[in-house]
């Protein structure tokens, strides 16, 4: 399989260079002084298909042209008369074009021509019809055909490497600014325009004062689409139980917007995860980025569990803003999502120790609820005022049966456990922004957030399960049940005064001032046969914390920009105050100066190189003080420390980004080193197959190395992407009170080619390898490379068909054990013309595989897992669009 894709690769690409030549040349006018940003653009005469580019710096450009084709050659300059040809190329061609100055006249000039692409300061706009192929469905389809855009599968969409932070739709925010509800459900056939908007801010006189870098897409509507309701409905039904339902309603209009999206589905569809839940909380001006220290906590973050034996999803989200008044503007937002998913999995967990053999099936029922509501009121040009109130709530409950058999043990440990979560946080917060003069502008934040969580856990079997840890009392069956609760209540002040010196520099000083209260506690004992509760007082379990950190900073940022050349220089000194009482009171005061560097050359229009230096620091919270032990899971058992300070990491990061966007190439490095100089780990003590944690701190507790690498090039007719991400990572670490060293080294390699033909059939190839060591109790090998295999066609404008086929081999090198399976997806879908309506039929994992292998890495131990996944699905599928 391997030689064939390789074999296919070289050929396509063969077959692709013998076909086209490259038409290079300089731009100038009658003086030989180069044209910057002229406009090239070639049309082939036969399909009136365009290829397009601009002149750089020195006016050079360079179009890629079909060999033997004939085409009309034309390049426009303002100003200038427009240069057009007719041409018909063998050969590589390189030449010069002289414009002749446009004579002046009085009457009205109209010039037909767009750009397909302009640049124009911090904004860059796509025409996006330039760019579709006729086979886009969602926003996120027509993205990944820009050049120097990406959009990851989370959902995350990258612009020359950077993630962008919001989108919005027609100036206004969409949801919470979040790109995966929009790349998902937007419908491509509304889509005119993409502009993308760095060193964004939504209030325009604060616009270039973030020290870092921020960047919002806008999705400008087609002229119907501006006020009107648009989206699709779609149904899907295959054999039982299997079905889908989803609607994405959308109404635009001057000054209202409404979106309506909603997903129900028990097809394995990934609608919304629970990383993406989590990202939805409230957000704060870009100028305060870097400021704001509340963090969530304590919600139930199943990152293991991607794939499911079943997955049944309900998923409904609502969107509205409006425009009170000239004055005044509203949004808010709403989502809920239920989820009822049963996963299974196997895995070999290898420990410094032992061996452990583990099996678990779990039943998982969870709700989320988010919901925001926001105000802004500008009294004046000078002058805004947010208010923001953001919800969220997580019920979580979990019903499984595990197996746990090591090497240490003569029997398994088979067992049921409960679990139910229920987190909520609400954040309330005002900001006001102030611009005193054209020198001179302030920024306030005040914000309160609570956040509590209830969580029960219960482990049942029928032998004395934690017997060798815990008083338990002999009994048929053993019960053991712990109650946790966690209550934290933050206050925050920010104040920011922003004085621009001159043209080249500015001074930021930031005022902060937080509190942060948390109570925790936590219940262990043994449920008896009589419905009374054994205590395990006694034996160090059960904890009551109260802890309140305070902290006061102010932070002087001094930023410079030379003509090519940005420094920003902070420097920031913070007095921490905490206070913890339990079975003893601990009070104590810290100072910190925190400094940071940044350093940014523009080498060119294209090139840019960005140094990253700083000092970091955090503070544990309530859950690692507790001075006595709860359990962690079945086998761990955890106790905290409470005199932990904070730990210290140094940060170092060196950027390279080159984007051609004309070129349709995009390329980026990024090199990242922490240290940390004081970090906190956990010290373990094993007892038999049970793990007692205690978290420290210790000098040069951690280091990290990565080095990820991405290049990109969309022609006309291929693309093609290759990058790289190699880590090497060293953790210290106390076990048993032997002090040793635990490595990871990884190298994670993709190659994709894709072709991108209009009325022929497109194919995308791809290769991924990944190699990773481990060094626990020894050195752990895995290699894992997987091979993709794409089709898709469309035929008379009405049928479209796509096949995705992927390979994956697993190696375990340590027991040469390799493990290969192969998934096959199909879609058929047929749209008559003119025509709302759309049918068809998608096979999901056609060679009903059964489950997939993997291999995790932690400070702990290293895992090799076999994960079930869902069965074969087959479903028909109904369409309509509004």
């Amino acid at each position: 399989m391997q030689k064939l894709l390789v074999f296919l690769l070289l050929a396509g690409s063969f077959y692709s260079h013998s076909q086209e030549i490259r038409l290079k040349g300089m731009v100038m006018d009658s003086l030989q002084n180069p044209l910057v940003f002229a406009s090239v653009m070639a049309t082939k005469q036969s399909d009136q298909s365009t290829v397009f580019s601009a002149s750089n710096q020195d006016g050079s450009f360079e179009l890629v042209l079909r060999k033997g084709s004939d085409y009309l050659f034309k390049i426009f300059f303002m100003g200038y008369e427009t240069f057009e040809q007719t041409v018909n190329f063998s050969e590589d061609t390189q030449s010069r074009y002289f414009l002749k100055e446009a004579p002046t006249y009085l009457e009205e000039v109209i010039l037909n021509f767009e750009r397909p692409i302009t640049v124009k300061k911090d904004t860059t706009s796509y025409k996006v019809a330039y760019f579709n192929l006729g086979d886009e469905r969602k926003l996120k389809d027509v993205l990944s055909n820009l050049p120097g855009i990406e959009v990851l599968k989370n959902g995350d969409v990258l612009f020359k490497g950077i993630k962008v932070n919001k989108l919005l739709v027609e100036d206004r925010i969409f949801f919470n600014g979040g790109t995966k509800l929009g790349v998902e459900n937007i419908p491509s056939d509304a889509i005119s325009q993409i502009d993308i908007l760095e060193n964004y801010n939504e209030i325009d006189f604060l616009k270039g004062l973030n020290n870092t870098e921020s960047i919002a897409l806008n999705v400008k509507l087609k002229e119907g689409k501006k006020e009107f309701v648009f989206g699709d409905l779609s149904v899907g039904l295959g054999e039982k139980p299997f079905k889908s339902l989803g609607t994405n309603l959308f109404y635009y209009a001057e000054k209202e917007t409404m979106n309506v999206i909603s997903d129900f589905n028990n097809v394995g569809k990934e609608v919304f995860t629970l990383i993406d839940y989590l990202q939805f909380t409230t957000k704060i001006n870009e100028v305060f980025s870097g400021d704001f220290s509340f963090q969530p906590q304590d919600f139930k973050i199943l990152m293991d569990q991607k794939d499911f034996i079943s997955n049944h999803q309900r998923f409904g989200a609502l969107n509205i803003s409006k425009t009170i008044s000239s004055k005044l503007k509203g949004s808010s937002y709403v989502m809920v999502h239920k989820i009822d998913a049963l996963n299974k999995k196997e895995q070999i967990n290898t420990f410094d120790q032992f061996v452990e053999l583990y099996s678990g099936q779990r039943n998982t029922d969870s709700f989320f609820l988010v919901g925001e509501l926001k105000l802004n009121y500008t009294p004046n040009k000078n002058w805004q005022l947010n208010l923001v109130s953001n919800y969220r709530q997580n019920m979580l409950e979990e019903f499984g049966t595990e197996s746990s058999f090591t090497n240490l043990q003569e029997m398994a440990n088979i067992f049921n456990t409960e679990q139910s979560f229920l987190p909520k946080d609400y954040n309330n917060h005002l900001e006001v922004h102030a611009k005193i003069n054209d020198k001179q502008k302030v920024s306030l934040f005040s914000g309160y957030q609570h956040h509590q969580n209830q969580y029960h856990e219960l482990w049942n079997a029928p032998v004395n399960l934690f017997s060798s840890i815990l008083p338990i009392e002999n009994q048929e069956n053993t019960a053991v049940s712990q109650l946790s609760a966690r209550k934290t209540n933050h206050f925050q002040f920010i104040f920011k005064h922003f004085w621009t010196l001159n043209s080249a520099s500015q001074i930021h000083t930031t005022l902060n001032s937080s509190s942060n209260a948390e109570v925790f506690s936590s219940s262990t004992s043994q449920i008896l046969d009589n419905q009374s509760l054994l205590s395990f007082n006694t034996a160090g379990f059960n904890n009551q914390l109260e802890y309140i950190l305070k902290q006061q900073s102010m932070k002087i940022s001094y930023k410079m920009k030379l003509e090519r050349l940005l420094f920003i220089q902070d420097v920031a000194a913070s007095r921490y105050t905490w206070q913890i009482s339990q079975s003893n009171l601990i009070n104590d005061t810290k100072w910190l100066f925190l400094p940071s560097t940044t350093l940014s050359y523009q080498l060119d229009a294209s090139k840019e190189l960005r140094f990253n230096y700083s000092v970091n620091a955090s503070f544990s919270d309530a859950t690692h003080l507790s001075n006595m032990f709860y359990i962690r899971s079945y086998n761990s058992f955890y106790r905290g420390n409470e005199f932990l300070e904070n730990d210290l990491n140094h940060v170092f990061s060196l950027n390279y980004k080159r984007s051609k966007l004309f070129k349709g190439e995009t390329f980026y490095s990024f090199l990242r080193y922490s240290k940390a100089v004081r970090g906190f780990t956990n010290t373990i003590q094993f007892q038999d197959q049970y793990q007692f944690l205690t978290r420290i701190l210790l000098d040069n507790a951690e280091e990290k190395f990565s080095l990820n690498t991405y290049y990109n090039r969309k022609s006309k007719f291929f693309r093609w992407t290759l990058s790289t991400i190699l880590s090497n990572d060293r953790f210290f670490q106390d076990v048993n009170r032997v002090f040793k060293t635990n490595r990871s080294r990884s190298i994670n390699t993709n190659f994709f080619l894709e072709t991108r033909f209009k009325n022929y059939p497109n194919i995308k190839l791809g290769v991924n390898n990944k190699y990773s060591e481990f060094f626990i109790n020894g050195k752990n090998t895995y290699v894992t490379n997987k091979y993709y295999l794409g089709v898709k066609y469309q035929y008379l404008k009405t049928f479209v068909a796509s096949l995705s086929y992927k390979r994956f081999n697993f190696l375990n090198k340590n027991i040469s054990e390799t493990n290969t399976f192969d998934h096959l997806d199909v879609t058929l879908n047929y749209t008559p013309e003119r025509s709302p309506w759309s049918f068809g039929i998608s096979g999901n994992n056609l060679l009903n595989i059964s489950s997939r292998r993997a291999s995790n890495f932690s400070p702990l131990n290293i895992s090799d897992s076999r994960t079930f996944i869902m069965p074969r699905i087959i479903l028909f599928q109904v369409n309509y669009k509004l």
